[in-house]
């Protein structure tokens, strides 16, 4: 009988923290069922934070999409709400973003009750095709879909189809009015602009692959506008997915990628040095996907799946499978080596994280969490190497140096100040003060 309790109350623990069902105290999200992966809708309103996320409420693998819906008023505190969208006739309900319409512009509310837009891919599984739609509501809780959708179609039979045609995050366009849209379309970015959010006309396109980074698959795209030091840039971040691991990146098939540019109202522009510094990266760990930021807030927060696609299906769960990373708070600095992104923990009550900070000398190693991380800092090199007794459900099936062993270029002399935040099975950590970080599991 002590046994049979021990395990009880171990299996709980184990489960990121989490207490409860419906309310929990958690310092990454998860739902209290079923299976979850890219956040969607990410959205401040009324001092509460809206999470919406790809959903699947009857299994623990993926399966046909819905959009699951969490609020929290800290970021810690998650409570779920009522699933937001459900398939329909048009197919599943796969990634896309949400904005308040304070201008009213779609008329699905008021000025003095503004409606929520979410603006979602349809993806029909019978011919692989991938259709833009929207939906509204103005309790922020209960959405209607418009009947007019798909908004942006995706003709098979056309000469302009277009496959992985998916992923819309809306944003406002301070330069045409409106609002605009960034969407991955295979391996490239696209733009559209619209009045109303019935009507969308494209602007622009985007190649990372002729701007130095990688011309694989993309996916979750977002367009960031930052104040640094007086001067107004833009960074458009991406999700990818390398068709060839080899060709590209030694170690990981799936990670995120950024540009630092301008943008016109229209099509967003790199940098001329972007080609030649090569690819920027959001995270060197494997387990941080299609992160997407708050819209509406007045920071740039950015919050991702804490997982990897490549070993998520063999997580021993029962009840669910999936978690967001910690939400994190993105700035723009000046380095020596140009403008490159810097992270930072963004909850309420910091205080409340596990975590421990400490510096490492140029030349300097350390281990934690029991031995199973071990970080080592070699001249402006930083490595992480994940102990082969993680991932112990796929032992003798990973490939060691693609996701055991992460490594990192430096962009700070000296001493290397190192932040790590503890979550049982994941580990976030942030080096050189955000320049670079690392999100790992360690079960």
């Amino acid at each position: 009988m002590v046994s049979a309790l021990f395990l009880i109350i171990y299996n709980e623990y184990y489960r990121y923290r989490l207490r409860g069902i419906k309310v929990r105290n958690s310092y990454h999200f998860s739902p209290a069922k079923g299976w979850i992966n890219d956040p969607n809708g990410t959205v401040y309103v009324d001092g509460e934070y809206h999470l919406f996320y790809q959903y699947y409420p009857n299994d623990i693998v993926w399966g046909p999409m819905h959009w699951g819906h969490a609020t929290s008023r800290d970021l810690m505190n998650w409570q779920e709400r009522e699933i937001a969208l459900a398939p329909d006739e048009n197919g599943f309900i796969f990634s896309g973003s949400a904005v308040i319409d304070t201008d009213n512009l779609s008329g699905f509310g008021t000025k003095e009750k503004p409606a929520m837009i979410l603006m979602y891919t349809n993806h029909d599984p019978n011919g692989n095709v991938e259709r833009q739609s929207i939906a509204y509501s103005t309790d922020y809780v209960h959405f209607t879909k418009y009947e007019g959708n798909p908004v942006i179609d995706n003709d098979p039979k056309s000469d302009g189809y277009k496959k992985d045609f998916r992923d819309p995050k809306m944003f406002k366009n301070e330069y045409l009015g409106g609002y605009s849209v960034v969407f991955a379309s295979g391996s490239m970015i696209e733009f559209y602009h619209t009045n109303d959010f019935k009507n969308w006309e494209k602007t622009g396109e985007f190649y990372p692959g002729e701007n130095g980074g990688f011309d694989d698959l993309c996916e979750c795209p977002d367009l960031l506008e930052f104040d640094c030091e007086g001067e107004k840039k833009y960074v458009l971040t991406m999700s990818c997915n390398i068709d060839d691991e080899n060709k590209n990146r030694e170690h990981m098939k799936f990670f995120m990628q950024y540009f630092v540019g301008q943008f016109d109202g229209k099509c967003f522009v790199a940098d001329s040095d972007m080609k030649e510094r090569g690819p920027l990266y959001i995270d060197y760990g494997p387990d941080n996907y299609a992160a997407v930021s708050f819209s509406n807030h007045k920071d740039n927060v950015l919050i991702g799946w804490a997982e990897n696609w490549c070993y998520i299906n063999d997580i021993p769960e029962k009840e669910y499978r999936g978690a967001m990373t910690l939400p994190r708070k993105v700035s723009l600095v000046k380095t020596k080596q140009g403008l490159r992104l810097s992270f930072g923990v963004f909850v309420t009550d910091c205080h409340a994280l596990l975590k421990d900070s400490f510096t490492m000398k140029p030349f300097d190693k350390k281990s934690f969490c029991d031995g199973k991380i071990v970080l080592e800092t070699n001249g402006n090199m930083l490595t992480i190497i994940r102990d082969n007794t993680c991932l112990k459900y796929k032992s003798g099936m990973l490939d060691k140096a693609k996701y055991q062993k992460f490594s990192a270029e430096r962009v700070s002399d000296g001493d290397c100040g190192v932040e790590i935040v503890y979550d049982n099975r994941l580990v976030e950590i942030f080096a050189d003060g955000g320049l670079l970080t690392f999100t790992l599991r360690i079960d």
